[in-house]
């Protein structure tokens, strides 16, 4: 239908419960899943909207659900579903809802035999398949609603729009309790989310695995150590099928984006040298190599490094020696062994040109990214007709896109860029220019949809969470939320938008959060002009000794208990015994910051400003002791692509 109708319906369709779905990972590969699983649900069941008479696509548009074959590049989809549909004589959008529920219930039931298929019969032994497919039942809902509308005369579209939303978020408060399906009574729940129970054989607790055939409990184990489920781990349908499927895609590891610097300033003989000793490893799922191809960064050394870590190499070694371990040959227990000896010995002689941080230091970065105000400019007068919906739809899904080619050339990888959401790892180095950009490139793509008149004008807001690659996903991913959400709301929950906030978690210690608009207004030019160009210039001045490593700590101490009106000449002395002369750039930019947020936030106390800025400090140095090797990570910007992309296609579920 290449025209908008003139009346019909404001169909709204939305999977759920979205977060539960998603975010019920352990592994950074089983979060990435998720997203992906979701976004191609939600784009089967928008392509068979989109073939019925007279529907007219809204979100996702209709470029993002190109037809056909797979396409290396493709937009995800969100989990809501926007489309008119015009009046016809014996339509019912009652029905369609019904159909397209059978739809979700027929493709979720595919998803779990494809899981099952996938563990093979020995990993099927250690599943209990009844409770598996109950589960996967119910595993996601579906809501919609309806509002109608006629131009001119009648209701408009604006209204209907606002009405059929207003009317699913009425249905999602009406949830639907039933009765577990299956009786698995006294099994442990899933460690990811807690709202269903094991499907593993062994999740019983020892007083009842008796119950269980002791060849099930025996493959269980097996499965746990092909799957990298850990001891005390309990998995349930989606959380298994997570770690199933996604295991064979080819998602690079925390580990790999975290030492991403480091493979980058590697010759490329050393490359091949060491991915011909892990090369082999995989056949032991020891190694995972990943499928990605050029412009990708991470296809210059297309391994899982996590064996380049001694305690990670430790812990293999452990689990050969272990009674029940992934391969029963003792001489597959003798090879491994000997090409983890090999292993060692040639990172013990390259070990000047690796240059392989330790353990302990290794750190990566999380950013969470959300577009500001988004519905207030959808609802806005100039903005609020079809022809601009559809028109915002398709630039978003060019920007998704895009921000995943942002990602890659920074030595990221996207978790779920989608709409005006992006959820990405990134080496520490290059976090803060890939927000930047991210954020720059957003607002760029949006103006070009959103009329002038429009205001507020888009804009985006991010949250990085710094942390070691041993910390718990989870609470990464809740430091990067939490940056985000002071990013839009200030640390005074005031409202800030269109800013950073920027989260360091150290392994000891309570965690420092610095937030700011991305545009620090009335700052003199140069190293000041930005948020992000003022934090690099403090981590260059620790990193270059310009300043003292001690300044985050002497400046909160020099003013504790100190009266009000002394608290800027304590400052000074402070910079002047810790930072260089007097007229340093790093004293100019101070004074600079400090007469910006004086003249911002009239109401601050001066004593809460400096202690803001001994967090910035503090972060910075932070920052400089995570320094990537020289050289540093080479940002290479992937060849310009147009979208839709011309030979499109849509990859099947």
């Amino acid at each position: 239908m290449s025209q908008a109708p003139a009346s019909g319906w404001v169909f709204v369709a939305s999977l759920g419960p979205v977060q539960g779905f998603i975010g019920a990972a352990r592994r950074t590969r089983d979060l990435w899943y998720g997203s992906r699983l979701l976004s191609d649900l939600s784009r089967e069941l928008a392509t068979s909207l989109e073939a019925l008479p007279g529907a007219w696509p809204i979100f996702p548009a209709p470029a993002a659900l190109p037809p056909a074959k797979v396409h290396l590049i493709q937009a995800p989809v969100s989990n809501k579903i926007v489309v008119c549909l015009q009046a016809q004589p014996g339509a019912d959008c009652a029905a369609v809802a019904r159909a397209l529920r059978d739809s979700l219930h027929a493709l979720l039931r595919r998803v779990g035999t494809s899981c099952l298929r996938q563990l093979g019969r020995r990993g099927r032994e250690a599943v209990d398949a009844a409770a598996f497919r109950a589960q996967w039942r119910d595993a996601l809902g579906l809501y919609c609603a309806w509002a109608s509308f006629a131009e001119p005369g009648g209701r408009s579209y604006p209204e209907a729009y606002e009405e059929a939303h207003r009317l699913l978020d009425a249905r999602k408060a009406c949830r639907d309790f039933v009765a577990n399906p299956v009786d698995r009574a006294g099994a442990y729940l899933s460690s990811l989310g807690g709202e269903r129970e094991s499907v593993l054989a062994d999740g019983l607790p020892r007083m009842l695995r008796a119950t269980a055939a002791p060849a099930a409990v025996s493959a269980a184990s097996r499965l746990r150590l092909r799957m990298g489920i850990e001891p005390h781990e309990h998995l349930d349908a989606v959380g298994l099928t997570k770690r199933v499927l996604g295991r064979g895609l080819g998602f690079p590891s925390i580990t790999r984006v975290a030492l991403q610097p480091w493979v980058q300033s590697w010759s490329d003989d050393l490359c091949r040298q060491l991915g011909a000793r892990l090369d082999p490893l995989s056949a032991f799922d020891m190694v995972r190599r990943y499928g990605c191809v050029n412009p990708d960064p991470m296809a210059r050394f297309p391994f899982d490094c996590e064996l380049l870590l001694a305690s990670r190499r430790a812990e293999w070694r452990r689990v050969i020696a272990s009674e029940v371990p992934p391969f029963d040959e003792a001489v597959a227990r003798e090879r491994a062994h000997e090409m983890l000896d090999d292993l060692e010995a040639f990172l013990k002689g390259s070990h000047e040109s690796l240059r392989l941080p330790a353990d302990d230091p290794l750190h990566v970065a999380l950013l969470a990214a959300d577009g500001d105000r988004m519905g207030e400019i959808l609802a806005n007068p100039a903005c609020a007709t079809l022809a601009v919906h559809r028109k915002v739809s398709e630039v978003l899904a060019g920007f998704a896109i895009e921000a995943g080619g942002i990602v890659r050339a920074h030595g990221g990888t996207c978790i779920y860029a989608g709409g005006d959401d992006v959820l990405a790892l990134l080496p520490v180095g290059s976090a803060l220019r890939c927000a930047e950009e991210l954020r720059n490139a957003y607002a760029s793509t949006l103006a070009r949809a959103v009329p002038d008149l429009v205001q507020p004008r888009p804009t985006m807001s991010t949250g990085l969470a710094f942390g070691h690659v041993l910390a718990p996903l989870g609470g990464l991913r809740a430091d990067a939320e939490g940056a985000k959400l002071a990013a839009k709301q200030g640390a005074d929950g005031k409202g800030l938008r269109n800013a950073l906030g920027m989260v360091v978690h150290p392994r000891s210690g309570a965690a420092r959060l610095v937030v700011d608009r991305w545009e620090a207004a009335g700052l003199a030019g140069g190293a000041g002009s930005s948020f992000v160009n003022r934090m690099e210039h403090w981590r260059e001045a620790f990193e270059t000794g310009q300043s003292s490593g001690s300044l985050p700590y002497d400046l909160p101490k020099a003013l504790r208990g100190a009266p009000r009106d002394a608290l800027a000449g304590l400052a000074r002395r402070v910079l002047e015994r810790r930072g260089n002369a007097p007229g340093a750039v790093f004293e100019r930019l101070v004074q600079d910051h400090l007469a910006r947020r004086k003249r911002e936030f009239v109401d601050e106390d001066p004593g809460r400003t400096l202690l803001a800025l001994a967090d910035e400090w503090y972060v910075a140095r932070w920052l400089s002791a995570c320094a990537a090797p020289s050289p540093a990570l080479v940002v290479t910007r992937p060849p310009a692509m147009k979208y839709p992309p011309a030979d499109a296609s849509r990859e099947p579920m």
